[in-house]
């Protein structure tokens, strides 16, 4: 049994819509909305689950974290054989940088 085509249709309809509503200049064909507007808008939604996820299990002490000399946050699997110290000093993890984020569809995520 498959998923109900109409659900699927309208929960695109409000990812597109949450999409306008932060860019609100943006203006694409079916082909860069499909391309870009989608990927981002999952990304950035999937993002945001993983740090709250990471939050929570650096609270839990199941993993810990360390600031790398580049300034990235990095996450490992907590305890002695992860390579490197729990944070304890009371400041949480730092948010990951935002990328790049192209304003049009011939622009590179890379």
């Amino acid at each position: 049994m498959g998923m109900n085509p109409e659900v699927d249709v309208e929960s695109l309809a409000r990812e597109i819509l949450r999409y306008l509503e932060t860019h609100g200049e943006a203006a694409d064909t079916v082909e860069g909305i499909a391309r870009w507007w989608i990927k981002r808008q999952r990304l950035e939604e999937t993002r945001w689950r993983v740090q709250r996820a990471l939050d929570y299990l650096v609270g839990e002490a199941r993993v810990q974290f360390k600031v790398s000399p580049a300034g990235q946050t990095l996450y490992m699997l907590a305890g002695d054989g992860a390579g490197a110290t729990r944070q304890s000093s009371g400041v949480g993890p730092a948010e990951p940088a935002a990328e790049p984020r192209p304003s049009a569809p011939g622009d590179s995520l890379q």
